[in-house]
């Protein structure tokens, strides 16, 4: 299970951000307020997940806080 991430924001799209973690970038599905800030690119962040399985498919779900996840 990822439980969290920490590394660079290197994008931002419409419904997820890309976290790169050791070179690894991690697209995640966020809140549309962690959408909106396009001056956070190139920065630090730390995000709670949730990776929710499917049969064909992997998702990773974030937010800034554990409260915000449950």
């Amino acid at each position: 299970m990822i439980a969290r991430l920490a590394g660079t924001l290197v994008s931002i799209g419409k419904d997820s951000v890309v976290v790169e973690v050791g070179g690894i970038g991690f697209r995640v599905f966020v809140p549309q307020s962690l959408l909106h800030d396009q001056n956070a690119i190139g920065q630090e962040v730390v995000l709670f997940t949730h990776l929710h399985v499917r049969e064909n498919e992997l998702t990773l779900y974030g937010c800034e806080t554990e409260e915000e996840l449950d």
